[in-house]
């Protein structure tokens, strides 16, 4: 009867134990709450934020008293001026010499048409100094050669040229102030024209000054440089 006793109080405590160990929060734990609505500033779109594309980069404004690269000679990058623009195109001429040639190996009875220079610009160089895509660039032009009206020298017939350099009325017309003067390989120099000198021996030129000579220099002479010219598209 004592042994019966003892376990039922035995039971009773341990039920007793049982039911305080459990709280009703532990024993059946609430579910997990939804995750809180997301804030604004951390909204997927912002998240996985996107750098807004640069906007095109601007072309490299084209003005007359500019400057542009075009082709190298002698390793040498050529810088052009622009002197004007129309319909396009560009009518540029190189900022220093690139050469320093004669006029004509002929000494006499020589115009633009059928100097050696011409010929030169137009076959040598023109191969040397611009690659395939380049040359598509250049405007084969017309080309008219006034008389000397200072000395009274016929200009030769009109051309038809891919390069040149200028006439006496260009060099007038473009470096009237005297801004004409151009350099070659550092040291300022004398330069061609296409226009007829003093005589049929002569070809007009621009001096160390800028300041364009209608007499000119003996056309065989190797003491001044050359400046191109051309028509470019744009």
């Amino acid at each position: 009867m004592k042994k019966l006793l003892a376990l039922i109080l035995a039971l009773t405590l341990a039920a007793s134990l049982f039911g305080c160990a459990q709280t009703p929060d532990e024993a059946s734990p609430s579910p997990e709450p939804d995750a809180s609505p997301s804030e604004p500033d951390a909204s997927p779109s912002d998240s996985t934020h996107t750098a807004e594309p640069s906007p095109a980069e601007e072309p490299i404004p084209v003005e007359v008293g500019g400057r542009l690269a075009l082709g190298e000679y002698n390793g040498e990058p050529i810088e052009w001026r622009i002197l004007d623009i129309a319909d396009g195109k560009a009518f540029v001429i190189a900022e220093n010499c690139v050469a320093v040639r004669n006029y004509s190996d002929m000494g006499s009875a020589v115009t633009w048409e059928n100097c050696t220079l011409r010929y030169w610009l137009n076959g040598e160089f023109y191969a040397a100094a611009f690659s395939d895509s380049e040359q598509r660039l250049i405007v084969q032009t017309a080309i008219s050669n006034p008389d000397n009206a200072l000395y009274n020298i016929p200009g030769g017939n009109d051309t038809s040229d891919k390069i040149f350099v200028l006439s006496i009325d260009e060099a007038n017309l473009y470096f009237y102030d005297g801004s004409g003067a151009a350099a070659f390989e550092g040291k300022t120099i004398w330069w061609w024209l296409r226009s007829p000198g003093a005589n049929t021996g002569n070809a007009a030129s621009v001096d160390i000054d800028g300041i364009d000579r209608a007499g000119g220099l003996g056309v065989n002479e190797f003491t001044a440089g050359v400046r191109p010219a051309m028509w470019v598209t744009l």
